[in-house]
């Protein structure tokens, strides 16, 4: 979107939605390429999703759109693993994606 896009649904002006959209870049959460902001971070763009409109979302969104948003973030051959609750070999939990055991 561009700044006057944003701007106009946060009902607020360009300038202080620049000052918002400056802050997000400097933390890395959107990035700016030819006058359009886009979600750095994939976690900020959930946020918003779930957060975007006037009514709170409901468990049913919320459990809709993380569920979403962590099967497209493992790998191909892992979705079944996890929604079976299985562990991955002792090799695998050294990748990026591995995952966290909290006894």
């Amino acid at each position: 979107m561009t700044l006057t896009e944003i701007a106009s649904r946060l009902r607020r002006t360009p300038g202080s939605t620049k000052d918002y959209l400056s802050w997000l870049e400097d933390v890395d959460l959107i990035v700016s390429r030819q006058k359009r902001y886009s979600f750095a971070d994939p976690m900020m763009r959930l946020w918003v999703r779930l957060n975007a409109d006037a009514a709170p979302p409901t468990e049913e969104d919320i459990a809709r759109q993380v569920h979403a948003y962590v099967m497209n973030r493992l790998p191909h051959n892992e979705p079944a693993l996890a929604m079976a609750g299985a562990q991955p070999r002792d090799a695998e939990r050294d990748k990026p994606w591995g995952i966290i055991e909290i006894d």
